[in-house]
């Protein structure tokens, strides 16, 4: 048979719906980070808990339902207590490639200041 779930009292599924609800009407606001070093045990109910009440949102398009699943991992993240990384570390670096070769060329242009010193 299937496992026995543990039936969530309605008003702890109305609060994670409207929290969905909200973050959906501000996408930006969706904060998303690596959950790898949270208990997998922990991870899995919060993940089925959010997973029930996301179901219970309908949604028009692909975007909306993007969006939707978004909000659904920021859930999770908050109801297993992660801080929401600060946006400094969000923003993208450049692409490792790119930061080789300017180091390359940082390197080239300090070898041949010191040998016109010398």
């Amino acid at each position: 048979g299937l496992p026995a779930r543990e039936v969530l009292p309605t008003a702890d599924k109305d609060k994670i719906i409207q929290q969905l609800n909200e973050l959906l009407s501000d996408p930006s606001a969706i904060v998303v980070k690596p959950l790898r070093h949270v208990n997998r045990k922990k991870l899995r109910e919060e993940t089925s808990l959010v997973n029930s009440c996301v179901a219970a949102i309908p949604t028009s398009s692909i975007t909306d339902t993007n969006n939707l699943l978004l909000a659904g991992a920021h859930v999770v993240c908050e109801r297993l207590g992660e801080k929401p990384s600060s946006q400094k570390t969000n923003q993208r670096k450049d692409p490792l490639w790119k930061r080789r070769i300017e180091d390359k060329i940082n390197q080239v242009r300090k070898v041949r200041h010191h040998k016109r010193k010398g």
